[in-house]
Protein backbone atom coordinates (compact mmCIF):
# COMPACT_ATOMS: atom_id res chain seq x y z
CA UNK A 1 0.00 0.00 0.00
CA UNK A 2 1.81 3.42 -0.88
CA UNK A 3 1.53 6.10 1.01
CA UNK A 4 -1.23 7.77 -0.75
CA UNK A 5 -3.73 5.18 -0.44
CA UNK A 6 -2.70 5.45 2.96
CA UNK A 7 -3.72 8.84 3.19
CA UNK A 8 -6.72 8.18 1.44
CA UNK A 9 -7.98 5.77 3.68
CA UNK A 10 -7.59 7.62 6.47
CA UNK A 11 -9.16 10.12 5.43
CA UNK A 12 -12.14 8.10 4.39
CA UNK A 13 -12.23 6.53 8.23
CA UNK A 14 -12.42 10.22 9.56
CA UNK A 15 -15.07 11.55 7.05
CA UNK A 16 -17.43 8.33 8.29
CA UNK A 17 -16.66 8.81 12.21
CA UNK A 18 -17.54 12.54 11.76
CA UNK A 19 -20.75 11.38 9.52
CA UNK A 20 -21.52 9.60 12.94
CA UNK A 21 -20.72 12.02 15.23
CA UNK A 22 -22.99 14.74 13.23
CA UNK A 23 -26.13 12.11 13.57
CA UNK A 24 -25.23 11.38 17.06
CA UNK A 25 -25.40 14.84 17.73
CA UNK A 26 -28.95 15.77 16.00
CA UNK A 27 -30.46 12.71 18.41
CA UNK A 28 -29.75 15.87 20.81
CA UNK A 29 -33.09 17.39 19.58
CA UNK A 30 -34.91 13.86 18.73
CA UNK A 31 -36.41 11.44 20.11
CA UNK A 32 -34.03 8.55 18.32
CA UNK A 33 -30.94 7.69 20.04
CA UNK A 34 -27.69 8.52 19.29
CA UNK A 35 -26.61 5.00 18.06
CA UNK A 36 -29.55 4.68 15.52
CA UNK A 37 -29.47 8.89 13.88
CA UNK A 38 -25.29 8.10 14.01
CA UNK A 39 -25.46 4.97 12.12
CA UNK A 40 -28.16 6.32 9.77
CA UNK A 41 -26.48 9.36 8.96
CA UNK A 42 -23.38 6.88 8.46
CA UNK A 43 -25.19 4.61 5.75
CA UNK A 44 -27.05 7.90 4.12
CA UNK A 45 -24.12 9.71 3.70
CA UNK A 46 -21.59 6.72 2.88
CA UNK A 47 -23.41 6.12 0.11
CA UNK A 48 -23.94 9.04 -1.38
CA UNK A 49 -20.55 9.25 -1.13
CA UNK A 50 -19.72 5.75 -3.00
CA UNK A 51 -22.65 6.86 -5.23
CA UNK A 52 -20.77 9.96 -6.07
CA UNK A 53 -17.17 8.18 -6.49
CA UNK A 54 -18.71 5.96 -8.59
CA UNK A 55 -20.42 8.08 -11.19
CA UNK A 56 -16.94 10.27 -11.46
CA UNK A 57 -15.32 6.74 -11.95
CA UNK A 58 -17.94 6.22 -14.57
CA UNK A 59 -17.39 9.57 -16.83
CA UNK A 60 -13.93 9.38 -16.27
CA UNK A 61 -12.89 12.43 -13.46
CA UNK A 62 -10.13 10.65 -10.98
CA UNK A 63 -8.32 11.73 -7.93
CA UNK A 64 -5.22 12.09 -8.46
Amino acid sequence: MTAAWTWRLLLLLLALLALFAAGALVSRWTDRSALYSGTRQLLLGGAAAAFTYAVGSAVGVGVS
